[in-house]
């Protein structure tokens, strides 16, 4: 496989735009927050999985949404979210491989928008 060029040279009034982080939920007691900005649905291995995308400042975060987590989130697109992973409920099993599943604490502020865009005052031209 060929080396990866070299980025775009820097130049005045442009900005580099950096990737977003993936966060995997892996050991109980983490925590993420920022503000919700979609629940996209992708693909892997031939499977459609919901992702969710975080803004915090100018970190990007995506996710994978366990079934307890999106359950939880799916109407809060546009608040500032809190979340903490719990750990794995063996009293709750499914899936083809009959795993545990995983459950999450998770608190918001403000309010949701069909939009997925959190608005702050700054927004507002008046």
């Amino acid at each position: 496989m060929p080396p990866l060029k070299p980025p775009l040279d820097p130049e005045p009034g442009w900005e580099n735009v950096k990737e977003p982080e993936m966060h995997k939920w892996d050991k109980p007691g983490e925590m993420i927050a920022g503000i919700l900005m979609a629940i996209r649905r992708i693909t892997i291995e031939g499977k459609p999985v919901p992702r969710l995308t975080l803004q915090l400042g100018s970190r990007t975060i995506n996710t994978l949404a366990p079934y307890n987590l999106l359950e939880q989130v799916r109407p809060l697109v546009g608040c500032e979210l809190r979340i903490k992973y719990l750990g794995e409920d063996d009293n709750v099993r499914g899936g083809p491989n009959n795993t545990p599943m995983k459950r999450f604490s998770v608190q918001s502020r403000g309010t949701p928008n069909a939009h997925g865009v959190a608005i702050t005052d700054e927004d507002i031209p008046f």
